[in-house]
């Protein structure tokens, strides 16, 4: 019989290349009990550049063993994917990895992230009068009055904890009790509510004075002073800064537009005081890569905060939760309320308070509203405080973590850095149903099923392959 082979052959294992241009024909034996898959063949001559043979129609690696110093034998293997290559390129399934890919925005399992490289930190500073506060607040007062005007039977007071203190003395002293008395059961059902604010009572819009009315009763303070509260909406905003995109120190280049720039190989974290660690989106980060600025509003009748994030100009993030602290106010045998979103919320009993907060008292005119009011203040000072939480983490949060804004980024080294080399070497995600032929390079099919002419065996071997990861070319 005749077989036709080629010297000098190279490829890689698992390709469908097929050797190109015509071979040499030479007549040999084909040794007794071999076969199809790995047959043997006698030649009558010695040549050991043959690494190549085509025969009963398909393709095999061999290689030359010397018999005689005239003679040799060609030991051969099967290649099935060079002898299906017809097969497979006609094949039509699931594709999922290939060099043809341009997909570099999807994920892709395979290149896991290693070690963390780098984080970096922006810092944002507030504008004047438009800042939050760690360690200098401001407490809400509300109580019921019928000089409230424009808002209603109750008013709304910011005082500093001097001017509370006062405030809570004078409130108590025998003659303006008495009068109270005449209108409430209780003379501190005169008081509503009672809440610290992170913010500096100067940047809160009122009308500063001594002169208050609880119920119809007049109160004066003689060495300090309040701020009746004209404006409940108190802005936040601060300056711009640059927020540039994090650069690569690890040869990949710019990572941008590519599933590099994504979770899990770069997250992004931005710290908002009294809401938290919050997600920011490295998707915008990347587009933009520019100024950002923040905006923001506090609710000063109910603690309310709201953060816009902008980017070159542009709205990208919205937050939002509560800062305030609720102090329960009134007698031993009198509920603490604080307001939350405009309604009155029990927010602990005053047992429970003085349990908790016994341990302090560094505003002592608040005794004067109860243990527990002092206690409760005390424990606001000292931001060891069991907060009431409204969709955020509070004040107690702000106070230990600080009112500087932070962006956080964590960048981690992928596996493989150099996605071009990548993905002529091992493809890109895809992800689609495509025909075989249509594609070139590394290909990865899911649950292939190839019709060839083989058997059973050869089906299961050349989907193997397809499975597993190939090369066709």
């Amino acid at each position: 019989m005749q077989i036709e082979c080629f010297s000098g052959f190279s490829k890689r294992v698992n390709s469908t290349k097929q050797p190109t241009g015509t071979g040499t024909t030479f007549d040999v034996l084909l040794k007794d009990g071999a076969d199809d898959i790995n047959p043997v063949f006698e030649l009558n001559t010695l040549d050991f550049s043959i690494n190549r043979v085509k025969a009963f129609g398909r393709q095999y690696w061999s290689h030359v063993r010397n018999l005689d110093g005239h003679r040799s034998e060609i030991i051969c293997k099967l290649d099935y994917l060079a002898t299906y290559k017809t097969q497979i390129g006609a094949y039509t399934g699931l594709i999922n990895y290939t060099s043809s890919s341009n997909k570099l925005t999807i994920t892709d399992p395979r290149n896991v992230p290693t070690l963390q490289l780098n984080t970096a930190h922006t810092d944002f500073l507030w504008v004047s009068g438009k800042g939050l506060k760690a360690d200098k607040g401001t407490f809400v007062l509300s109580f019921l009055s019928d000089q409230a005007n424009s808002s209603g039977l109750v008013k709304y007071v910011a005082m500093d904890w001097y001017a509370l203190s006062e405030f809570s003395q004078l409130l108590f002293t025998q003659n303006i009790a008495d009068e109270i008395k005449k209108q409430f059961t209780n003379m501190t059902d005169a008081l509503v509510s009672l809440m610290w604010l992170p913010v500096d009572i100067d940047d809160i819009t009122g009308v500063t004075t001594s002169n208050f009315t609880v119920g119809s009763q007049a109160v004066t303070l003689t060495d300090s002073s309040g701020k009746i509260i004209t404006n409940r909406i108190l802005n936040l905003e601060t300056g711009t800064t640059i927020l540039a995109f994090p650069e690569t120190s690890y040869g990949a280049g710019d990572i941008r537009g590519t599933y590099l720039a994504k979770p899990p190989y770069l997250t992004s974290e931005i710290y908002l005081p009294y809401i938290g660690i919050m997600e920011f989106p490295v998707d915008l980060q990347a587009y933009y890569n520019g100024s950002v600025y923040l905006k923001g509003a506090i609710d000063v009748f109910t603690g309310d905060i709201l953060y816009t994030l902008y980017m070159n100009s542009e709205k990208i993030a919205s937050y939002n939760g509560s800062c305030a602290t609720h102090l329960p106010i009134g007698s031993a045998s009198y509920n603490a309320f604080g307001a939350v979103g405009g309604g009155l919320v029990t927010v602990g009993g005053v047992g429970s308070a003085i349990g908790h907060f016994a341990g302090g008292d560094v505003i002592g005119g608040l005794r004067s509203l109860g243990v527990a009011a002092g206690g409760m203040a005390t424990a606001a000072k000292s931001v060891s405080v069991q907060t009431q939480i409204s969709g955020s983490n509070s004040s107690a949060l702000g106070q230990t973590q600080g009112t500087q804004i932070r962006v956080t980024n964590i960048l981690s080294i992928p596996s493989e850095t150099n996605l071009t080399a990548f993905q002529a070497a091992h493809g890109m995600p895809y992800y689609e149903v495509e025909t075989i032929g249509n594609l070139s390079g590394y290909i990865q099919c899911a649950d292939a099923s190839v019709s060839i002419p083989g058997d059973g065996d050869e089906q299961a071997i050349v989907n193997g392959y397809l499975n597993n990861g190939f090369y066709y070319e």
